[in-house]
């Protein structure tokens, strides 16, 4: 046992936590065995009736990255009451914490600007995960449980979207400070309504549209995470 535990504390383990609160965290059992990371320009395209050539087309701006992931939690090979020595909780605890990161935050509430909480994801010494996250989307496949019906073994799989560094500026309209913020959509919630009450134009959804990577402005689902990105910047794709 003692080399065992030797091995497992020689591990560097992949980790999520809150950035305003590090102990609120959730430790792989086993680090993910790949790891996609995605980003893009926007561009715009301005064709016009009776264009013989192909229509000029304008640099937009560069789309958040976006990386996803799909961990193991499994807790199966302990004997009863062991607590897993990789860390991060049992399966049912992490798998929890996961889906509770799609939610606002209590603080955010109490503001009433609710906003899920920003994360950071490290895995020793991998600097292309160097930035802050959303957890947009989030699903948990339970594989195994126990004689009592308590879940083992849960394979989970995470996106997350990358927050703009830039210092937060104020909103002239609002108030707020929207340069690091995300708004869940609600029944009711379309990106006009959003745009209407963060810039107050609708018309700035194109911008809300543009910085999500959102094809379907009218086609939203409840619960995604829209991130609010600065005025300027929704004029500008807008």
């Amino acid at each position: 046992m003692p080399v065992m535990m030797n091995l497992l504390n020689a591990v560097t383990k992949c980790e999520i936590a809150e950035v305003d609160n590090a102990s609120k965290k959730v430790t792989a059992h086993y680090n993910p065995k790949d790891l996609t990371i995605k980003s893009g320009a926007k561009w715009g395209v301005d064709p016009k009736p009776g264009d013989k050539q192909a229509p000029t087309v304008k640099f937009q701006g560069t789309n958040p990255r976006t990386f996803s992931i799909t961990l193991l939690f499994d807790d199966s090979w302990l004997p009863l009451g062991l607590l897993n020595p990789f860390g991060g909780g049992g399966v049912v605890a992490a798998v929890d914490q996961m889906f509770k990161w799609t939610q606002p935050t209590d603080l955010s509430l109490q503001k009433k600007q609710p906003t899920a909480p920003m994360l950071k994801v490290t895995w020793g010494d991998l600097k292309a995960l160097s930035f802050t996250v959303f957890l947009g989307e989030v699903s948990a496949q339970y594989l195994e449980f126990s004689m009592t019906g308590k879940p083992t073994r849960a394979q989970v799989t995470a996106g997350f979207t990358e927050i703009p560094s830039d210092p937060p500026r104020t909103n002239p309209t609002s108030g707020g400070v929207p340069g690091r913020r995300t708004h869940l959509m609600t029944a009711g919630d379309s990106l006009h309504s959003v745009a209407q009450r963060e810039y107050g134009k609708p018309a700035l959804w194109r911008g809300l549209a543009a910085i999500n990577g959102i094809d379907d402005p009218l086609r939203v689902p409840i619960g995604t995470s829209v991130l609010i990105p600065p005025r300027e910047d929704a004029e500008l794709l807008s």
